[in-house]
């Protein structure tokens, strides 16, 4: 397993679970932790601080965030599209994960969670990856977690090079586009 300890981690989550999830990451390994408290401010962190992996809460300062990792997935205010993005919530279910992966988040989840669990996904988010869709109603990384030879043509693309999503520039992913 690759090391999580030289990963910078933006977290946008409400206070207390930004506490909680800070401790496990630092349990983790992780050294570069930062906390963002308002959507804006996650938003202008993603595009200056260029962070490795991002977690987010559904609502952040009040406010739903589905719509800021959309928003991520797009590259707007300069931010990496090929973030890779955690979604976190207390009492997840399918409906919750399912809104998540549609979104464009990378993992999803449950709180309250361990060290192994933060440990895993990190390394999943960031280290493995998966291959990023462009279609006219969504942009992120394939939802898919197993291949579905039975369908027609795939609309992702595993391309040439393909190491890790917050790695790519956005630059790389316009060219691609």
């Amino acid at each position: 397993m690759e090391d999580v300890r030289d990963l910078e981690v933006l977290i946008g989550l409400n206070p207390s679970e930004a506490e909680l999830m800070r401790a496990a990451l630092i349990a983790s390994g992780v050294r570069a932790i930062r906390t963002a408290n308002t959507v804006s401010d996650y938003l202008s962190l993603c595009a200056h601080a260029e962070p490795d992996v991002g977690i987010l809460g559904f609502t952040l300062g009040g406010q739903p965030t589905l719509d800021l990792l959309r928003a991520i997935r797009r590259g707007a205010h300069g931010a990496n599209p090929f973030l890779p993005v955690i979604m976190a919530k207390a009492n997840a279910d399918l409906k919750v994960v399912q809104l998540a992966l549609n979104a464009g988040a990378h993992e999803m989840i449950a709180l309250p969670t361990t060290v192994r669990v933060v440990q895993a996904l990190l390394h999943r988010a960031v280290f493995v990856g998966r291959p990023f869709v462009n279609v006219a109603g969504y942009v992120g990384p394939c939802r898919r977690r197993k291949p579905m030879t039975w369908l027609k043509d795939e609309r992702r693309t595993v391309w040439a090079g393909y190491v890790h999503a917050s790695h790519k520039t956005r630059y790389e992913f316009e060219d691609r586009v």
